[in-house]
């Protein structure tokens, strides 16, 4: 159980890590308050709460 639970939360870091260059790469070329940037902000940000969601239930397992 532990190395799917292991697995998933390298995967969701490294989804994070992704979105993170994504958004940064198109606020450089959009600016930080275009509408695509705000965009990829919220899905990182939805990953980011999806990475703190599943630790506190892996910490509760």
């Amino acid at each position: 159980m532990k190395e799917s639970s292991q697995a998933s939360k390298i995967d969701l870091l490294q989804m994070i890590n992704r979105k993170r260059k994504e958004m940064i790469r198109i606020a450089s070329i959009r600016g930080f308050k275009n509408k695509e940037t705000v965009k990829q902000s919220k899905e990182l940000d939805d990953l980011i709460n999806m990475y703190q969601r599943h630790m506190l239930q892996s910490k509760s397992s």
